[in-house]
């Protein structure tokens, strides 16, 4: 399925319910990085921001890593 939308209400529906896990793969598969960066922030989880700090630098989205490096506390 690559419908963004679709995997978009997925994360929604999935973390009106507490779904954390699958909200991620929603969220991921959405393409929303902020979103991703936001439950990793909530959920204390340094590594997940890190993994998208370096997955969003590789596909060139400076500002997603940019703001997934200040929610780690990394700027330089």
């Amino acid at each position: 399925l690559e419908d963004q939308s679709a995997w978009a209400s997925l994360a929604q529906a999935a973390l009106e319910v507490g779904d954390f896990a699958t909200a991620e793969l929603g969220l991921a598969r959405s393409g929303d990085t902020a979103a991703l960066a936001t439950l990793a922030l909530c959920g204390g989880r340094r590594t997940a921001l890190s993994r998208l700090a370096a997955t969003t630098a590789a596909s060139g989205d400076v500002m997603a890593t940019f703001h997934s490096n200040v929610l780690r506390g990394d700027v330089a």
